[in-house]
């Protein structure tokens, strides 16, 4: 029997991304979808079952990514898509064509929450965040009344978003992908502490924290090393971080202006002693769990967290690790020092079974994943839609 065809778009995002092949891509191919990917280019994903279409290299600000749609949509009606998945609103407007024009359906993985981010970030000027927000809105609007479904990958986005229709909304979370094979932790060393920190390299997501705290710590710690493992968007911070780079040679960069695979990212977190998430909390942020916590707590990697109260109850839940605040700079040595000569720091988190927190739910994206396989059902021609298999986890 022929398989059915989805096809998961990105723009900015990689071909191997974590969440579009290594969970959604991964999970359907499972369920017998024949699965296409479609991102920037990076290290091609081991996966034979899995066929990958590259938009090629471009930076965040050029003209490669305002046309990187046109190629999205060429490759849409190379491939014929019975769904098509897409990871980001840039692309709503192609799936919106190919739903109008060919009757296939579409779903809206979405990853953030794009307007709050463009109107409460710093990523473009002032005066145009609140237009180039309202953009992003009135193309998630119309969305709504089309798509055939919305996976949301933070469970506030129900609240934030409230005019995507109830029914046709689910909770896919960015959980992590459980370990083949869990790290032996030794216990940490504070003479010769080595932290980590991965994902988006931004002010926005504790990049400037990270250095300080490592500046911080070593003057208890003088062997201490900060690695560094992401891509910066933003050429203004990148040059900064350079130069921070040529003036502090305890500090390793990997990435910068070029994405870093997350096979590689999850060898750095099964070596280093600390994480890192250090976070400014905003309005754009204030409700979410970073993902990186799900994959530092799955690979038992002590954590240090920015206090803010669901970032901390997430991390006191799997006694993973402390909270540092970032308004008081002067306390970080002691906080960090503390954890760190802690003996329960390098120990793995213990199970908590039947535990009625809110954090009791696993760990791990299979177990949340269930959903992800369809009972098709078309209603009428134009509003066609499909429902994911319930399971108690989604």
């Amino acid at each position: 029997m022929k398989k059915r065809t989805i096809l998961i778009a990105s723009v900015l995002k990689p071909v191997d991304d974590t969440r579009a092949f290594g969970k959604l891509g991964v999970t359907l191919e499972r369920h017998g979808y024949e699965v296409h990917l479609v991102g920037r280019s990076v290290s091609p994903p081991a996966s034979p079952n899995i066929k990958c279409h590259s938009l090629g290299s471009f930076s965040r600000l050029s003209w490669r990514r305002v046309f990187a749609p046109l190629q999205v949509l060429v490759k849409v009606f190379q491939v014929k898509p019975e769904v098509l998945i897409v990871t980001t609103h840039e692309l709503l407007i192609v799936a919106i064509i190919n739903r109008i024009i060919f009757g296939r359906l579409f779903i809206y993985d979405i990853q953030e929450n794009y307007a709050a981010n463009i109107r409460f970030g710093d990523g473009f000027p002032r005066g145009l965040r609140g237009l180039i927000a309202g953009w992003v809105r009135v193309k998630e609007r119309l969305a709504a009344w089309l798509a055939a479904g919305f996976w949301l990958a933070e469970k506030c986005y129900r609240s934030e978003l409230n005019f995507l229709p109830a029914g046709r909304v689910w909770v896919v979370e960015n959980k992590a992908k459980k370990p083949s094979q869990l790290p032996a932790r030794k216990p940490l060393n504070p003479a010769t502490l080595s932290l980590l920190f991965t994902g988006t390299l931004s002010g926005s997501t504790g990049l400037w924290c990270a250095l300080d705290l490592a500046r911080s710590l070593r003057q208890v710690s003088p062997a201490l090393t900060l690695h560094l493992a992401g891509y910066c968007a933003r050429k203004s911070e990148l040059d900064r971080l350079r130069e921070e780079l040529e003036r502090q040679d305890y500090i390793t960069l990997e990435g910068g202006d070029r994405l870093v695979p997350h096979s590689r990212v999850l060898e750095l977190i099964s070596q280093k002693d600390i994480g890192l998430v250090l976070n400014p909390v905003s309005m754009a942020n204030e409700h979410r769990i970073p993902t990186k916590l799900y994959e530092y707590v799955a690979y038992r990697l002590p954590i240090l967290v920015t206090r803010h109260r669901p970032w901390v109850e997430f991390v006191h839940f799997y006694q993973a690790g402390v909270a540092v605040d970032l308004r008081y700079p002067e306390v970080w040595e002691n906080q960090s020092t503390a954890h760190a000569t802690n003996p329960n720091a390098s120990r793995p988190p213990p199970p908590r079974s039947g535990s009625t927190g809110s954090h009791s739910e696993n760990l791990f994206f299979e177990q949340s994943s269930q959903g992800l396989r369809f009972r098709w059902k078309r209603y009428n021609p134009f509003r066609a839609t499909m429902q994911p298999l319930k399971s108690k986890n989604t």
